[in-house]
């Protein structure tokens, strides 16, 4: 009996303290007066939906105990006057079954009723973090909001097209799509996306991995999540293209300069052949030269000598004659 009252006791709080919550959303944001009474509109319209439902929960809740709590005194009223005879015996025994059957599918049902909340309790308080991680992320972030550095005024704008127009057609597609649906992300924040991968590497790209990534992403609806992995397929599509063009583009241009180096190198050698025959052809002609100065240089000593012999003979002949 007095855990009963106790029970009693709490659900009144309980009871008391919704009251005052309500009051509280009624005027701080529910309020006519109030500048941000049009942001909470929507807000407002689940909060009614969900108050009538709370009501109309509780009249069926109070109207399955008044039925059991009817069958109950019935049975009490029953065994007032009881009976000795199989007749009464077996209509007290289906009082007591009807008693038992409807009790027991109240309970299942209040059970199923309490798991569920239990369950989308779980599933707020989730959300009510991942907001919260969220917002602390934005508050690590550095202030994008400052004012930009000024650029030079002559400096052309660079395109897509500027930047890979000497690059494969799959590159150029691969930056029109990213310049079309909002980059690497798809247009989602860093906390979303990240989330997003998250959960689809746990579950291995399978498509149960939708609903199990909505709680985890508060802010993006189940019909949001499925188009983010529609455009991220894509993505990885159009990137493994990319990446297999490029590599065939630089396998081609690693070619073509391997190539150019080969002729470079020829010419270079038929040149050092040239410079080669010049060189030799040049000391060839400096040895002729040198050669013709030495036997010139000879035939000028022999022509001295020869005169010197004969200027001696003079000499000689003069002296016998005197």
């Amino acid at each position: 009996m007095a855990k009963k009252h106790e029970i009693l006791r709490e659900i009144k709080q309980l009871d008391i303290k919704l009251q005052n919550m309500d009051r509280e959303k009624a005027t701080h944001l529910y309020s006519k007066r109030n500048d941000f009474r049009q942001d909470f509109a929507h807000l407002e319209d689940i909060d009614l939906k969900l108050s009538h439902e709370r009501k109309t929960e509780k009249i069926k809740t109070k109207q399955q105990l008044d039925k059991i709590r009817n069958m109950v005194r019935r049975f009490r009223r029953e065994l007032q006057d009881v009976k000795p005879t199989p007749e009464f015996v077996e209509k007290l025994k289906i009082i007591m079954e009807d008693i038992e059957s409807t009790v027991s599918a109240f309970k299942e049902q209040q059970r199923d009723s309490y798991e569920e909340m239990m369950r989308e309790e779980r599933i707020a308080m989730q959300e009510i973090s991942t907001i919260n991680k969220k917002i602390e992320t934005w508050s690590q972030m550095p202030n994008t909001l400052a004012e930009p550095k000024p650029s030079h005024v002559n400096k052309p704008l660079t395109s897509a097209r500027d930047v890979t127009k000497d690059l494969p057609s799959e590159v150029a597609a691969f930056e029109r799509f990213l310049e079309q649906t909002g980059g690497h992300r798809g247009g989602w924040d860093e906390y979303d996306h990240q989330t997003f991968l998250k959960c689809r590497n746990k579950h291995k790209g399978k498509p149960l991995f939708i609903r199990e990534c909505v709680p985890s992403i508060p802010t993006r609806s189940e019909q949001q999540i499925r188009e983010h992995e529609d455009w991220f397929q894509e993505y990885q599509t159009l990137n493994e293209k990319k990446k297999q063009a490029i590599r065939k583009w630089r396998t081609i241009k690693q070619y073509e300069k391997a190539e150019a180096l080969a002729h470079v190198e020829e010419d270079s050698s038929s040149e050092d052949d040239e410079i080669k025959a010049e060189q030799a052809e040049q000391l060839e002609q400096e040895r002729k030269e040198k050669l013709a100065k030495v036997n010139a240089w000879k035939v000028q000593k022999e022509l001295e000598k020869a005169e010197q012999e004969e200027k001696k003979t003079k000499g000689r002949i003069k002296t016998s004659h005197s």
